[in-house]
């Protein structure tokens, strides 16, 4: 949620997924891409302020432009970007579905952000380990650093692999 605050603050525009299947898909919050006030950035960074200050999405995304960074969860990565989810889907299955809207394509950066623990060797987690829906990152952030995925996977979207 810190990275949602750091976002508002700094002039972002941001997304952020609802929590639930309840009929809003996305949140969008600071179209307009100035900075926001710390206290109303503070109200906006979680799922529970961005429903409350964020104009849901749903049907129409024309205010939406192309993606530049997708932040995705992990449970653990490795440094050739491989990333394991909590194994639900729901990380690919919105990148899918932002993917055929056109907001994401290849060239989308896709960051995650954990402890310093959870980022594994190549020998421990490696994409021969994840399956052909996993979506690989091209950043990983912890709180002592910012890491590089020196090769980074190609991301498509395989549906047949979701849910």
């Amino acid at each position: 949620m810190h990275l949602r605050f750091l976002s508002l603050i700094n002039g972002k525009t941001l997304l952020v997924p609802n929590p639930s299947l309840d009929g809003e898909f996305f949140y969008l919050l600071n179209l307009e891409g100035e900075p926001i006030d710390k206290r109303t950035a503070h109200q906006s960074k979680s799922k529970a302020g961005a429903k409350k200050h964020g104009e849901h999405l749903l049907d129409d995304w024309s205010k939406v432009c192309h993606i530049d960074l997708y932040v995705v969860g992990s449970v653990a990565v490795s440094f050739d970007g491989t990333r394991l989810g909590k194994g639900m889907g729901y990380a690919e299955l919105e990148w899918g579905i932002l993917w055929e809207l056109g907001k994401v394509t290849r060239n989308t950066t896709v960051i995650t952000t954990v402890h310093e623990q959870q980022v594994l060797p190549e020998s421990k987690l490696n994409k021969s380990l994840a399956t052909n829906h996993d979506l690989p990152v091209d950043i990983i952030v912890t709180p002592r650093r910012i890491i590089p995925v020196r090769k980074p996977q190609p991301k498509s979207v395989v549906f047949s692999g979701i849910c």
